[in-house]
């Protein structure tokens, strides 16, 4: 799988003009004192991985992103690894450089908030796969949990593009 320095790589390519907005790095979530001591740091990088996965699969990422991951988009197209290793391997960050535009503001809505704290998404991950679970870091990577989040990503994302659509009178 991809080197495990390629966002070192990236963030010396790209001005952080160029990579814009971080949504998320899953070192924020396992130094936190918030995050279970009992779970492994490798949970950390699942939620926001199932959610990069959607993002794949729905043709919401960049060209860039797509053209240094072409190895690791094949894998998970073959169902050999899953979106959460995609993650990983970008070094757990998520950033608006890797969406197109229209992806990355339904992320800045529904993902994390303009005051960059956790959107609905951690809200509605947590009650749809655990719901009686003390943490979503204990929800495993698992095709069929992977499946139940694409479908209320596609849920989610269809009420956003109908709340953000623009009269077709208006072309400004």
């Amino acid at each position: 799988m991809g080197a495990p320095n390629r966002f070192n790589n990236y963030l010396v390519k790209m001005s952080a003009q160029q990579r814009g907005y971080v949504f998320e790095t899953a070192q924020n979530h396992y130094n936190s004192p918030r995050y279970p001591a009992d779970i492994s740091n490798e949970q950390a990088f699942i939620p926001t991985g199932m959610y990069l996965g959607w993002l794949i699969e729905r043709g919401l990422v960049s060209d860039y992103f797509l053209n240094e991951t072409q190895n690791e988009l094949n894998l998970f197209s073959q169902g050999r690894i899953t979106a959460p290793k995609i993650f990983k391997s970008w070094g757990g960050i998520l950033s608006q450089a890797m969406l197109k535009p229209q992806a990355h503001d339904f992320s800045r809505v529904y993902f994390s908030n303009r005051l960059n704290e956790p959107g609905k998404y951690y809200h509605d991950y947590k009650k749809l796969l655990g719901p009686n679970l003390s943490s979503i870091f204990s929800i495993p990577d698992t095709w069929e949990n992977y499946q139940a989040v694409k479908t209320m990503l596609d849920q989610r994302f269809k009420q956003y593009q109908k709340a953000n659509r623009k009269p077709w009178w208006k072309f400004w």
